[in-house]
């Protein structure tokens, strides 16, 4: 059985779950593992030995190869839980938003506090660390040389509570153009997808003004007309997936095919997204900030009445 690879490891692997194992070390494969909820474990297999046998945990007593792989790559709800039977990535958990399994695709991901890895990044890289309150542009294509816009996506960032120390994507928009003539709007806040910002969806899978949304498991699929495709968990993270041949640019950075960067790609906006004068960004496109707090400020989207977002501006 071949499958494409979830990480972009030089070997094909195999799909195994684990049953009733009792620690996540026991479905350690090569060093990672995948988890489920419960006491079940989906482990993946980097690697084949020389003999040709997969390398399989000793925890992994009852593992069983899945079948009938599909390149769409979507789970299947068996007992409640999302298991791999034709599938050859998980889609529910931590790692699904770091992973990429398709050459042609890039990957961008933000969780935590909040964390990125950018479109260039692999998922071993180590992430982009930006302390923000405000709402930024994640991902667009109004990038240099500014051409024909189809997409934007902003991200509001604030502290899970005011004060505290744990600030994460408190709530995502998603603005396209569809058939190049209509600019709509997706915002996506506590598990609640709204139409024009107004109209919950309630019943899934919903196609809107080109864009499909679905709900695959604990997770919320949105697909944008120009084949963007934005992942979110509903709560604070959030995973865009761009074909290479896509232009892309924002806090999510460039890709990384065709640039050698050295460290975090810090590539400032054009100056028609520039909406703060206050901001004092002077570094003009396609040049690199000369400082995280340039390259955010130079994508800087808004106030959004957070506690901390205090920049005077609109």
């Amino acid at each position: 059985m071949t499958m494409k690879n979830p990480c972009k490891a030089p070997h094909l692997g195999y799909c195994l779950v684990c049953k009733n194992a009792n620690t996540l070390a026991e479905c350690f494969i090569n060093g990672r593992y995948e988890a489920l909820p419960g006491s079940d474990y989906v482990c993946y297999i980097k690697e084949i030995s020389s003999s040709g046998r997969s390398l399989l945990s000793a925890g992994c007593k009852l593992a069983s190869e899945c079948t009938g792989v599909q390149e769409s790559c979507e789970p299947d709800l068996v007992a409640g839980k999302m298991v791999c039977t034709s599938c050859g990535f998980l889609k529910n958990d931590d790692n699904f938003f770091t992973c990429n399994y398709d050459n042609n695709i890039d990957v961008c991901s933000c969780s935590g506090d909040p964390h990125c890895r950018q479109f260039w990044q692999s998922r071993h890289g180590p992430p982009l660390s930006l302390n923000a309150s405000c709402t930024y542009i994640l991902a667009t294509d109004i990038c240099f040389p500014v051409g024909q816009f189809s997409f934007g996506i902003t991200g509001q960032f604030g502290w899970k509570f005011p004060g505290g120390k744990g600030r994460f994507i408190r709530n995502i928009d998603i603005v396209f153009y569809y058939q190049q003539r209509n600019m709509e709007t997706l915002h996506l806040e506590q598990g609640i997808i709204k139409k024009n910002g107004t109209d919950a969806v309630t019943n899934f899978p919903e196609t809107y003004k080109g864009a499909s949304m679905a709900q695959i498991g604990a997770l919320f699929r949105v697909t944008l007309p120009n084949g963007v495709v934005v992942y979110w968990d509903g709560a604070y993270a959030i995973r865009i997936e761009v074909n290479a041949n896509q232009k892309v640019c924002g806090l999510c950075g460039q890709h990384g095919r065709t640039k050698d960067f050295k460290g975090f790609d810090l590539s400032v906006s054009v100056e028609q997204l520039r909406s703060c004068p206050s901001l004092n960004v002077t570094t003009t496109a396609p040049k690199r900030a000369l400082s995280v707090e340039e390259f955010m400020n130079s994508w800087y989207a808004g106030g959004n009445g957070q506690f901390g977002c205090d920049v005077p501006c609109p």
